[in-house]
């Protein structure tokens, strides 16, 4: 199964119970529906990048802890270094961050090619964070991505119907 026939990965409203929250992305003062934007993704061609095209995302912060407190990839790398790669010795150390940790230790790059906008050479993630940084973990040269020149207008969540994702 691909991300784009996974029914916990496409856009619009849930079928079952596993979809309890939207997923979302913030960007030029707007707030995108990340499932939208992987639905408008689903015939854009796969193309394969160096992955340091995208090491400006490493130092970002994307995800926030069960505190509210901002972490990225650095973060999450670290971790897996100052442990030896041991999954559950990272979340013992930094149990705020326990989804996130998850997350990168289950993540699927081969599987699932990233989606990024902009213009080759200055793409930016919106859907795939997790599996960058367990990219950057596994030191692969190159990642697949399928990239939008520019956000999809019909992805955009207007302000009155935002929540908190």
């Amino acid at each position: 199964m691909n991300i784009f026939e996974d029914p916990q990965r496409r856009a619009g409203q849930p079928k079952g119970p596993s979809f309890t929250s939207r997923h979302t992305a913030e960007h030029g003062g707007k707030l995108y529906d990340v499932y939208k934007i992987i639905e408008l993704a689903r015939d854009l061609p796969v193309l394969t990048i160096p992955m340091e095209r995208l090491a400006k995302m490493r130092e970002g912060k994307y995800w926030h802890d069960k505190q509210g407190n901002w972490a990225g990839p650095t973060e999450i790398i670290e971790l897996y270094e100052q442990t030896n790669g041991d999954w559950d010795a990272m979340v013992a150390k930094r149990p705020e961050l326990e989804k996130h940790i998850r997350s990168v230790q289950n993540a699927d790059y081969e599987l699932y090619p990233l989606i990024t906008v902009g213009p080759e050479g200055e793409e930016w993630v919106i859907d795939g964070m997790h599996r960058l940084t367990k990219a950057w973990i596994d030191k692969i040269a190159e990642i697949s991505i399928k990239r939008f020149d520019s956000l999809p207008e019909e992805a955009v969540i207007k302000e009155s119907d935002t929540k908190e994702s």
